[in-house]
């Protein structure tokens, strides 16, 4: 098999460590997952809200 290195390969490379080495310091780990957490919070809030839109009946409201 032969490997050709591309100028694509060695700046994909050179991204990643540039990623890891701001991925290292903790605060932007902190923001980082303080943003995902507020997303995935965010995404249920509103799941929830579009159950209530249809104004389902509760099951003991029809006796």
């Amino acid at each position: 098999m032969i490997k050709i290195k591309t100028r694509v390969g060695m700046e994909g490379r050179k991204m990643k460590e540039k990623l890891h080495i701001v991925w290292s310091k903790e605060w932007v780990q902190f923001v980082a997952r303080t943003l995902f957490y507020f997303l995935i919070l965010m995404g249920l809030i509103y799941l929830y809200h579009y159950r209530t839109i249809q104004g389902g009946t509760f099951i003991y409201n029809e006796f």
